[in-house]
């Protein structure tokens, strides 16, 4: 799962019953990659993150011989990507991370009879980093 901004991912983070965390320290919803260290979100574990491959290690399925010594977890799975408001662009990031995006469904937050909050929903097809 990954959220627009930080506040929305702490905030599905408290409130998600099943939280499924990916690995050690890893939080259970993240926000869009990038370089910039911005509040906590950007010293956590990340899903655009590359592990060490330990030495004997199997590589990752096609890859006979390559000098890198590292590898991205979440390549190829899929993610929600969940934003605030009804915007019409999906952010650069997410678009070019992820070989197609569908919108999903829209939930909307009401008190009173009125919209409080609206977000977005989008299923985020096959991870495979941004392009360098």
């Amino acid at each position: 799962m990954i959220a627009d901004a930080r506040d929305r991912a702490s905030e599905i983070s408290f409130y998600l019953r099943d939280k499924r965390v990916e690995g050690l320290g890893h939080p259970p919803v993240y926000i869009p990659e990038s370089q910039d260290m911005v509040n906590q979100f950007s010293f956590w574990p990340r899903y655009d993150e590359f592990v060490e491959i330990k030495s004997g290690a199997p590589r990752p399925e096609g890859e006979v011989y390559t000098e890198e010594n590292g590898i991205n977890l979440f390549m190829g799975r899929d993610a929600l990507f969940i934003r605030n408001g009804e915007k019409k662009h999906v952010p650069h990031s997410i678009q070019a991370a992820f070989q197609s995006l569908e919108p999903v469904g829209t939930i909307e937050l009401s008190r009173y009879g009125k919209v409080i909050r609206t977000w977005q929903v989008f299923l985020c097809r096959n991870y495979r980093t941004l392009p360098l």
